[in-house]
Order: structure tokens, then C-alpha cells, then sequence
């Protein structure tokens, strides 16, 4: 018995080997595809699994990926060489953020935004950070009766310190050129004499010739009046619907200086918070008939031609 055991032990590491021999001339093979550019990375992982008909090209110069991470928000904007990350979701979704990353071939993000120090934004960008070379990071100043002690919030901060990115801060009419043309300015947070962290997000207005993109985080009532009262100019043709479309957020007098076109919603579903309200969802179909959320329709991209036009396309959701 002593024998057999020995020898099925020996036939078990042969098998190991073998198996692990494999594995390592499949990455090695995928990777010198590869590199050598005969096969790209996203075609050999299938993408991010989008498909649609309705001029979808996948190879658009600028586009804004709605990442879904269920009840959180993720943003990515890809414009030529040029990558921007808004928010990550929660930690549980950092191999979902990371995968979806890999999956379209990026390995360098320019900046990396992390709207406000709530986890269900800023929960995967520490692992986001530790695992591709992040140029810069961008958040806004929290006073420090408002710095979270617990959450996401300080291993985001640990792990901008211990790669060495450096925190910018969100500074207001900061404006960053991207490639192709496309910029993205700063417009808040303006008053950091607030109560609430939700009214500190970052919010920034993406433009690619014609085209006009607002991402909001979570900002609520007070913030938007602080924008509308600043006099900035933040009509745009695509609105990123602050706080997963809660009731404490895209008020009528915000909607009517955005007069949104196109509405996205990062939202979980079943969540229970009953995001989005109602009485939001009233407010943004009186201006569009175009609302996507990820709760629906899963990971949504946006492809921007910069002459006003807009291609929506979606992976089906769960």
C-alpha cells in the first residue's frame, strides 16, 4: 500500500509539472502575440464583451465606459493615448475595475480621480494604484473633522503614498489636456464649509469638440447651487446623474442648466437605497427620453465623435 501511495504521488507532481509547463507556454504565447501586435490584448480576452448595432465601432478616438459596479460609480475615459479613471466602487469590485482595465489593453492611466472619500467610490483604486503605473491622482481637500478613519478612504491614501503618485488636489478651473483634443476642467467642489462629504465630490465637465460630457460623483442639492451660483458654464450633452439618482440630487434648477441629452445612472440593483428615486427619474425624462443605468443594462460606453454625435452601447447588465 506504502508503494502505491509513493508511486501515485510520483504520477500526481508528473501531472503538476506538465500541467504548469502548459500554462507557461500558453502566457507566453499570448503575451508574444501580443507584443509583437499580431493579436491585441482585448481581442484575445474578448473585450469587455460589448456588441450592438447601432454604430458601435469600438475603436472610437474618445469614449466614456460606465463601468458597472453595482451600487457605486466607475468612470473611465479613454481619448486617444490618453486614460482617466473617475471612482472604482467598492473594494469588492477591484478585480471587476481591474479586469475591465486589462481587458481593453491599458497598462498607464493619466490621472486617477476619486471624487470623495465614500468606499462605494473610492473602495478598488488602492488596488488600481499598487497594480498600474498611475501618473496622477486627483482628489478633492477634505477638512479634517471630515477625514474617514475607517472605509476605503485610508488605504486609497496609503497606497498613493507608498507608489509614489502624489495627490493633486481638485482645484477649480484646473483644466488638463488629453489626447485628441479632448480636455477635462474642474468645476467643484467650490465650499468646503460643508456637513456632508457627498457635497465635496469632484465635478468635472469632459469636452471633445462639440461634445460635452459632466460626471457629478455624488453631489447633492447644495453643491449643484453652489456651481449654478458660480456662473460656470456646465451645459452639457451627456450627464453623469449625481448620487446613483437619489432624491438629494439633480434638482430642476441643475437639470436646467445641464439640459442633458444623454443620463447615466451607476446603480445596483435591488439596491437598498430605492436609487434612483422616482421623483428623479421623473425629473431627468423631462429632458431625455435616453437614460441609461448599469442596474439595467450593465457596463454601458459612450463613443464621442466631436461633432455633436453619440453612440450608446451596452452589455445586457445581469
Amino acid at each position: 500500500m506504502a508503494k502505491w501511495k509513493t508511486k501515485a504521488k510520483a504520477s500526481l507532481k508528473r501531472i503538476q509539472y506538465i500541467i504548469a509547463a502548459v500554462v507557461v507556454v500558453i502566457c507566453l504565447t499570448l503575451w508574444v502575440l501580443d507584443y509583437t501586435g499580431i493579436v491585441e490584448y482585448s481581442e484575445l480576452f474578448g473585450g469587455v464583451g460589448l456588441s450592438g448595432d447601432n454604430g458601435y465601432s469600438g475603436n472610437a478616438e474618445v469614449a466614456v465606459h460606465f463601468v458597472d459596479v453595482g451600487q457605486g460609480d466607475c468612470q473611465l475615459i479613454v481619448a486617444g493615448d490618453s486614460v482617466v479613471l473617475i471612482d472604482g466602487g467598492e473594494y469588492e469590485q477591484s478585480s471587476k475595475v481591474r479586469w475591465y482595465l486589462h481587458s481593453l489593453g491599458i497598462t498607464e492611466i493619466d490621472y486617477v480621480i476619486s471624487t470623495h472619500p465614500h468606499s462605494d467610490h473610492c473602495g478598488s483604486l488602492s488596488d488600481v494604484i499598487r497594480e498600474f503605473k498611475v501618473l496622477n491622482v486627483i482628489a478633492p481637500r477634505v477638512p479634517d473633522e471630515l477625514v474617514p478613519t475607517g472605509g476605503s478612504y485610508p488605504y486609497f491614501l496609503e497606497a498613493v503614498a507608498d507608489e509614489g503618485c502624489g495627490l493633486t488636489p481638485a482645484n477649480v478651473g484646473d483644466v488638463y489636456t488629453l489626447d485628441k483634443g479632448a480636455t477635462l476642467e474642474i468645476l467643484a467642489p467650490i465650499n468646503y464649509n460643508v456637513d456632508e462629504l457627498n457635497n465635496l465630490s469632484v465635478v468635472c465637465m469632459l469636452r471633445y469638440g462639440e461634445d460635452s460630457v459632466l460626471f457629478t460623483g455624488d453631489a447633492e442639492y447644495d453643491e449643484e447651487h453652489d456651481i449654478i451660483y458660480a456662473g460656470y458654464d456646465i451645459d452639457a450633452d451627456v450627464l453623469k446623474v449625481g448620487h446613483h439618482g437619489s432624491s438629494t440630487s439633480s434638482s430642476y434648477d441643475f437639470l436646467n442648466e445641464v439640459t442633458p441629452e444623454y443620463c447615466v445612472i451607476g446603480v445596483g440593483a435591488d439596491n437598498d437605497y430605492g436609487h434612483p428615486h422616482q421623483k428623479v427619474m421623473g425629473r431627468l425624462s423631462d429632458f431625455t427620453d435616453e437614460i441609461y443605468r448599469t442596474d439595467l443594462q450593465g457596463d454601458i460606453v459612450c463613443e464621442l465623435d466631436g461633432k455633436g454625435g453619440y453612440v450608446f452601447v451596452y452589455d445586457g447588465g445581469k
